[in-house]
């Protein structure tokens, strides 16, 4: 049972795009993404895509989304796998290593 009936929570689907860059800019105009971008981080990001969910009020509009993307990283020499909402990624109470820049 939805916590507000004028909200609709759901995955990502194609067509999406638009109005998630509209938020984003919106919310952060001092960094804007464009569709390219976002095709490269989330839809063909080599180690996984599309972890992002999205709600909708009862007019269809996007009001909130949470979207990350998996990074492989290193732990204590373990390789691991994080979903990266922000360049500062913390797990199990220690600083994780991004293999992409060692």
């Amino acid at each position: 049972m939805p916590v507000d009936a004028r909200f609709t929570s759901r995955p990502f689907r194609a067509g999406d795009e638009e109005q998630i860059l509209d938020l984003f800019a919106r919310a952060f105009p001092h960094a804007i993404r464009r569709i390219e971008h976002f095709r490269w981080e989330y839809q063909r990001n080599p180690f996984g895509n599309q972890r992002i969910s999205l709600t909708f009020d009862d007019a269809g509009r996007l009001v909130a989304q949470y979207a990350g993307y998996p990074v492989p990283m290193v732990d204590e020499g373990e390789r691991v796998e994080v979903v990266m909402t922000e360049r500062i990624c913390w797990g199990a109470q220690r600083q994780l290593r991004d293999v992409r820049s060692a």
